[in-house]
């Protein structure tokens, strides 16, 4: 079957078609990634009233768009791999004409003239399908370079996608302890340690927060003190039954005095049970807490102030710390 012009002019369009569909498939994914950056970190009114509904929508365009996207991209390969195909096709019987075309030359040469105007004829046949082969591949490598361009893009967007994500579960994911189980084994040959929550965020994940490493150091044989009070400066809240100062600070805070002489700690040959269980608190907490928050969510080191001697292990639980 003879590959036409009029069969080339429509796969063309065709082919511009779907090309020009991916453009509009891939400025709708922009749009919903700038819908749900406005809805993640637009603090203006209107859009905390409707960050639900604005995320929820962008997220579905962003979904949609993609697989739109991802349909054009298949369909423009398609319709370039046809028509290259086509190409080749009509360039291997062009070719096969032009080599038919040369042998009848040659008997035609030894009967009449006419021959030779039939030879030139084919060899001017040949050399149109020399170029639409050398027009073929040309094209087959621009489509390779346009896939693989594409390719890059996808993968770029994919990475964009993986990071909204894990942003995302970090912004709606409350904060918990993998391996509860470990944290009380680890904890319990400290039995007895005096411990007070001296602030807390006053939010609700906060004071669940609270509740769980209280109930995790009440497993492990701690023992809760009462939270300092000071009425002037600021109100107690009451948490159940656990009672702490509130707190704008963000992430969680383990501290224990160290006693000390003026600005100077007292170096002890073995440090007192408080500080050791402080440390070995502060480690197990870090390590398993989720979702992980790098040095944002936990205080990377262990803080010991120079005070008096009382054995003490103070936790103070701030806000769940956001994304970077």
């Amino acid at each position: 079957m003879m590959f036409t012009s009029s069969d080339a002019s429509s796969l063309v369009r065709e082919l511009w078609w779907w090309e020009h569909a991916e453009y509009v498939f891939g400025a709708l994914v922009a749009a919903a990634c700038a819908g749900e950056y406005i809805a993640d970190f637009n603090r203006r009114p209107w859009v905390k009233a409707h960050k639900d509904r604005i995320a929820k929508t962008s997220t579905l365009i962003l979904v949609c768009a993609l697989v739109f996207e991802l349909i054009c991209i298949t369909k423009a390969n398609g319709k370039s791999d046809e028509v290259i195909g086509k190409l080749r096709d009509e360039a291997g019987a062009a070719d096969n004409l032009a080599r038919a075309a040369v042998q009848s030359s040659d008997i035609a040469l030894r009967q009449s003239g006419q021959a030779v105007v039939n030879a030139g004829a084919a060899n001017s046949t040949a050399s149109v399908a020399k170029g639409e082969a050398k027009a073929a591949k040309s094209s087959a490598l621009e489509a390779d370079t346009r896939v693989r361009a594409v390719q890059r893009q996808a993968d770029s967007l994919n990475r964009d996608i993986a990071a909204e994500k894990d942003d995302l579960l970090l912004l709606k994911s409350s904060r918990n302890f993998s391996n509860i189980s470990d944290i009380v084994a680890a904890l319990k040959p400290f039995k007895g340690t005096q411990y007070q929550f001296t602030a807390v965020f006053p939010d609700a994940e906060s004071f669940r927060l609270l509740h769980l490493i209280d109930n995790i150091l009440q497993s492990a044989g701690w023992t809760r003190m009462p939270s300092p009070e000071n009425w002037i400066v600021f109100d107690v809240l009451r948490t159940g039954e656990v009672m702490a100062p509130p707190t704008t600070d963000s992430g969680l805070r383990i501290s224990v005095n160290n006693f000390g002489y003026g600005m100077y700690p007292i170096k002890r040959l073995f440090p007192p049970q408080c500080l050791l269980a402080a440390k070995v608190l502060h480690l197990q907490l870090a390590k398993n807490i989720f979702p992980p928050e790098d040095k944002r969510g936990i205080a990377r080191q262990l803080e010991e102030w120079i005070g008096d001697s009382s054995a003490v292990v103070k936790i103070e639980v701030g806000s769940k710390p956001l994304p970077e």
